[in-house]
């Protein structure tokens, strides 16, 4: 079996390997470990509801959150 989940970022590399913390590092290792496969994360496209992404040249991280009314 398989899980889909929709998720919004500001921009097409947040989710990339090299912006994963330490949490969501461990996290992967231990669904490897257990037999599992590590996420698969596609790019759909631009929500044109959705707020526009910060215009830092250089973030030193990402913070994802919601509400369950709203996610940024």
């Amino acid at each position: 079996g398989y899980f889909i989940t929709r998720g919004m970022c500001q921009t097409d590399d947040a989710m990339l390997r090299l912006n994963y913390s330490t949490f969501v590092k461990h996290s992967i290792e231990k669904l490897l470990s257990a037999g599992l496969l590590a996420p698969k994360i596609k790019v759909i496209g631009q929500d044109i509801l959705s707020n526009g992404a910060d215009t830092c040249k250089s973030p030193s991280i990402y913070i994802l959150f919601t509400t369950y009314v709203h996610t940024c």
